[in-house]
């Protein structure tokens, strides 16, 4: 099997980490690859570094992120996609590293399973590369019921670094990565992904994929939030999330009371933003997402209209 894999890599202010990581994919022990890099507008010299690897090797390809596509790694990766070449799609990491038999391995799999996707556990390091730990939490290898409901509801994740996919099986979804979300479009992706029953095939190997930590990223940044504005961050996708659960006819009891839960701890807790907060109400209401009517008008009264007029006291001192 020699098949086209196409690696693609969104790029934003990488220029001091980029090499790094380009010299792991270079270093491959599976050489029938391009790599698309979608540089999302850097400020720093990130685009000369990737162009300095397009001179040298006809495999590398550089791209900026058109200014009719949204900024953000996710409209980076679903424009690379559509510039993708390849039978097999690898999204990755402008920082993180393959070990030298990642993509080899990982086209073994695909293949001889015939699966939709490969899925892989990951290892950390921090900047230095002195030492790297294992992810040790639930993987996918032990989740075959409902990988989608496992995904919003446990500990186990899934990110587009860990994955492989057959891109037939990619064409056959109408979207992608949904470039409205702030937060948890990696999720929301899967999940839909997910809902449709893909054959998929789990690596135990954990030393081929190892992915950065300790520099400044959106994660660590939210991580940093307090409980009340992750969830108005969060909400938005999980009503994404939602819709996904309910178009592909999944929701289930133990899935709908998770939502339940959610969606009536949010009511409690989170940020009043005016508008979300109005539609968490009125949605929530219509697919009975809370105990009771009465008390979450209560709720909902008491919270908005206290909270704003909260910011107007605020706004007039």
């Amino acid at each position: 099997m020699n098949e086209l894999v196409s690696i693609i890599i969104p790029v934003y202010n990488r220029a001091s980490l980029l090499p790094e990581t380009l010299d792991s994919i270079v270093s491959q022990t599976y050489k029938n690859f391009e790599c698309i890099l979608v540089d999302d507008w850097s400020t720093d010299n990130s685009v000369e570094v990737a162009n300095s690897y397009v001179e040298r090797d006809s495999r590398f390809k550089l791209f900026i992120r058109p200014t009719t596509f949204k900024k953000g790694a996710c409209s980076c990766r679903n424009y690379g996609f559509e510039k993708s070449t390849g039978a097999f799609i690898q999204w990755f990491d402008s920082d993180d590293l393959m070990l030298n038999n990642m993509i080899e391995d990982k086209v073994n799999a695909l293949s001889s399973k015939a699966a939709d996707l490969v899925i892989m556990r990951h290892a950390t390091f921090i900047d230095d590369f002195k030492d790297y730990v294992v992810d040790q939490r639930e993987s996918i290898k032990n989740i075959t019921d409902n990988p989608a409901f496992e995904l919003i509801s446990t500990d186990f994740t899934a990110m587009t670094c860990q994955v492989m996919f057959r891109k037939t099986f990619l064409n056959s979804h109408k979207q992608l990565f949904n470039n409205n979300l702030q937060k948890n479009q990696e999720t929301d992706f899967f999940i839909r992904l997910f809902l449709s029953k893909p054959k998929f095939v789990f690596i135990e190997n954990l030393g081929l994929l190892i992915r950065r930590d300790g520099h400044i990223s959106l994660s660590s940044t939210f991580d940093k939030l307090s409980e009340s504005k992750k969830m108005l961050i969060n909400i938005i996708a999980y009503f994404e999330i939602y819709n996904s659960f309910k178009q592909a006819n999944r929701l289930t009891s133990e899935i709908i009371k998770f939502f339940n839960n959610f969606f009536f701890k949010c009511l409690l807790r989170m940020e009043v933003d005016k508008k979300v907060y109005l539609n968490l109400f009125i949605i929530g209401v219509l697919n009975n997402w809370f105990p009771s009517f009465s008390l979450a008008l209560k709720i909902f009264l008491k919270r908005y209209f206290l909270e704003n007029i909260k910011i107007r006291k605020s706004i007039i001192v």
